[in-house]
């Protein structure tokens, strides 16, 4: 997903300007973007297990 969203704003960059810096942010920030996002995606998924042996610890007796 990233790597498409990247070369998507490559090719927009190419069009309308020929500076080549620009090209080094895109590849840092998508980095950072990845970074990000499997961070959250591993913190959710942490408090997620958490919160449901909250849950299940609390079962009713019959």
């Amino acid at each position: 997903m990233f790597c498409i969203i990247s070369f998507i704003v490559s090719y927009v960059i190419s069009i309308y300007n020929r500076n080549n810096y620009y090209y080094g942010a895109v590849g840092s920030v998508g980095m950072i973007s990845f970074l990000f996002f499997s961070l959250c995606t591993g913190l959710s998924s942490g408090i997620g297990v958490i919160v449901s042996n909250c849950f299940g610890a609390k079962k009713k007796k019959k």
